[in-house]
């Protein structure tokens, strides 16, 4: 009985052996699990975090480019504002050195027809003067210094001719 009681000792102390080694073992394999686990974790992050920043830089290389565009855009509209107003300015000018020309021309043909009026009027008073010293002349029946009546138109007629010709 003894021997028995031994020999059941010794089974359960080859239990209890057993047993702890098997839970040795399964902490062990637990613990190499949980390891693993972590750094399967800190792969993901890594990905994660190496991902997410991939697609801030992305994020920032199309807001970038976005502004380059705005930035062309705004540069090409007012290059096109500025030659526009150059070319109304330079439009402008035309229009006032044509309207500067014509009012020359026009002073200038102002000129020549008041003194065209003039040279008339000028010719008038003396045709009128010389017809009035012609009518005084032949009222008080005496002949005219420069000849007769019809003489004096003719020499009237010649001074427009000589005034006409200037």
């Amino acid at each position: 009985m003894h021997e028995l009681s031994k020999q059941r000792h010794q089974e359960l102390k080859e239990a209890h052996q057993g047993i702890m080694m098997s839970k040795h073992t399964d902490a062990k394999s637990v613990k190499q699990q949980s390891y693993q686990n972590e750094l399967r974790k800190q792969e993901i992050v890594r990905e994660q975090v190496s991902k997410n920043q991939e697609k801030k830089s992305l994020v920032r290389l199309q807001e970038d480019v976005a502004q380059q565009k705005l930035k062309v855009m705004k540069d090409k509209k007012l290059k096109e504002f500025k030659m526009n107003y150059e070319q109304r300015i330079q439009e402008e000018m035309e229009r006032m050195k044509k309207k500067e020309k014509e009012l020359a021309m026009m002073e200038k043909s102002e000129g020549e027809l008041i003194k065209k009026l003039q040279n008339t009027q000028q010719m008038q008073k003396n045709a009128f003067s010389e017809l009035e010293s012609a009518i005084k002349f032949q009222g008080s029946g005496q002949k005219s210094p420069e000849g007769s009546p019809s003489q004096t138109m003719t020499k009237s007629e010649e001074k427009k001719d000589s005034k006409g010709q200037e």
